[in-house]
């Protein structure tokens, strides 16, 4: 019997290591993506609808992070911690491609992480409701 639960907590570890320490590059595939679209604001006006969500609500986690080198594409990544560093989980890219009009990719590397995604992109989109 005891080698019996080792042998299940074997399996099932071994299973939970294959989720930690995942890069951007292994979320950013076909397979992760849940939604693409448009949001119709630039990139210092998503930055501005995540701060006014955070005054009001609460933080969504890490700040936007603009691409130094090119200000109309940006990233919003969220992290959870893993074995030996943090594993990303949820991934939205923007490419400002109008005046206010900006592209969005959004991925997840759990499927449960879809409503986590909406609701990001809700408040980028201006939403300031706190319950949604």
């Amino acid at each position: 019997m005891r080698k019996l639960m080792i042998g299940v907590c074997v399996v099932a570890l071994s299973g939970c290591a294959m989720f930690q320490n995942v890069k951007i590059d292994q979320l950013r595939t076909p397979e992760n993506l849940r939604k693409s679209g448009t949001i119709e604001k630039s990139i210092p006006q998503i930055q501005q609808a995540l701060y006014d969500y955070g005054d009001k609500c609460s933080t969504t986690g890490t700040p936007l992070a603009v691409n130094p080198s090119d200000p109309r594409k940006a990233r919003f990544t969220t992290y959870i911690p893993g074995f030996t560093r943090d594993s990303a989980v949820l991934l939205v890219e923007l490419n400002q491609v109008g005046d206010e009009l900006t592209e969005y990719q959004g991925y997840t590397y759990y499927l449960t992480w879809k409503n986590r995604l909406d609701q990001i992109l809700y408040i980028m989109g201006g939403g300031l409701d706190c319950d949604k």
